[in-house]
């Protein structure tokens, strides 16, 4: 799961899962720092979806 947020036109980080590891592992490279904390919000948020998920699985 890669993900690249772009805000017009312009991108503002790069979000990549890391997988064969024992927990959720991403690597995160933010282009500008104006975004850090939104970006960590953001994949704070898409771990616990995808444990939802996993869950009622």
């Amino acid at each position: 799961m890669d993900f690249e947020l772009v805000q017009n036109g312009q991108s503002i980080a790069r979000i990549s899962q890391e997988w064969f590891r024992m927990t959720s592992t991403y690597q995160i490279e933010v282009y500008d720092d104006d975004y850090a904390d939104l970006v960590i919000s953001l994949v704070i948020a898409i771990d616990y979806v995808k444990e939802m998920e996993n869950r009622r699985n």
